[in-house]
């Protein structure tokens, strides 16, 4: 008889331990449950509001600019990607009926960082027992989010950048209501992992240095060179440009562009475009006189006169794609 009661208390803990909500557990509760929000030893603030409840709609400020402005981007808890965040409701707490968790990127106001919708996340939630007493709990993975590829601005690829706020949306029957919560986390590629910093370029005896940034779109090279108001840097034309760069590159490519900004400005034309070899001394040459070769040259344009220049430098490594980007002025009229 012993036995026969102590194989009947481990079933009845099996199943407590890995079954979902049922019918049972998603009684209807009077308020929002509470809730908590961790990853390994760090907890998380997070807000409630009611969307509807009691069949009524209820206005709130759940949202993530109230939290912004009850906090700063300094102070949000720093989550890696690959890292667990777990959400426990209240003991005995009936579990939702329905819930999605939703991931957006934010500006340090907290609204939206792009007009995109959300990433929906992978999160379930199931039952635990401690002591035979019900606890509904929800886990998922930080994930890498692709949205954020689409800054242009290089600091926000750096590790915990990036501002990342969670919707958890929970229905049980006609009432509904939504925690959320921000962190800080990272950009689907960060910088570290290639340790790419500011280089210096060479054309005839002038250096200056120029920092990289992640390049993500193919037509961004066309106006890039519309963030610099003017070059600051006058050279001969006929001369070269050297550099190197800090780590191993898979390939790098020069856009040579002429850039006749004016008063409304007018597009960059590209003058030549090359992919350059690393030199035995780890150097990078590029000949600038290639650009007299360009059919797309213009015919009104004189060799002796001073010219705005845009070059594009785009370097691939196996993390990500880079550009390094300036404007200068070129002067045919002296050798």
């Amino acid at each position: 008889m012993k036995k026969i009661l102590a194989v009947g208390i481990a079933v009845l803990v099996l199943l407590v331990s890995l079954t979902g909500c049922d019918k049972e557990s998603t009684k209807i509760p009077d308020e929002p449950p509470s809730i908590t929000i961790t990853a390994g030893d760090v907890s998380i603030d997070w807000r409630v509001g009611k969307n509807k409840w009691g069949g009524m709609p209820i206005e709130h400020i759940a949202d993530f600019p109230n939290i912004m402005s009850h906090t700063t981007f300094d102070d949000l808890p720093y989550i890696k990607n690959g890292e667990f965040l777990t959400i426990k409701f209240d003991k005995n707490a009936p579990c939702p009926e329905s819930y999605t968790l939703t991931e957006y990127i934010l500006k340090e106001d907290g609204t939206s960082k792009y007009s995109i919708d959300g990433k929906v996340c992978d999160f379930n939630i199931l039952l635990s027992t401690g002591s035979l007493v019900i606890q509904p709990v929800g886990s998922f993975i930080v994930e890498p989010n692709y949205a954020t590829a689409f800054s242009s601005y290089s600091g926000d690829y750096e590790a915990g950048n990036t501002i990342k706020g969670y919707r958890l949306v929970c229905t049980w029957g006609g009432n509904e209501c939504e925690y959320v919560f921000v962190i800080r986390g990272d950009a689907a590629i960060t910088l570290e992992h290639d340790n790419l910093t500011d280089i210096q370029f060479s054309i005839d005896n002038v250096s200056f240095s120029i920092s990289p940034r992640i390049f993500t779109n193919p037509n961004e090279i066309e106006t890039i060179f519309a963030e610099y108001e003017s070059a600051n840097e006058t050279v001969r034309y006929w001369t070269d440009m050297t550099f190197s760069l800090p780590v191993q590159a898979d390939s790098v490519t020069i856009y040579d562009y002429l850039a006749p900004f004016g008063n409304p400005p007018i597009s960059p034309i590209l003058l030549f475009q090359e992919t350059l070899e690393k030199q035995q001394d780890g150097q990078y040459i590029y000949d600038i006189l290639h650009s007299s070769e360009s059919p797309n040259y213009p015919s009104d344009f004189g060799w002796n006169e001073v010219e705005e220049r845009g070059y594009a430098v785009v370097v691939e490594t196996d993390n990500a794609t880079y550009v390094y980007s300036f404007r200068i002025y070129h002067d045919g009229s002296h050798e």
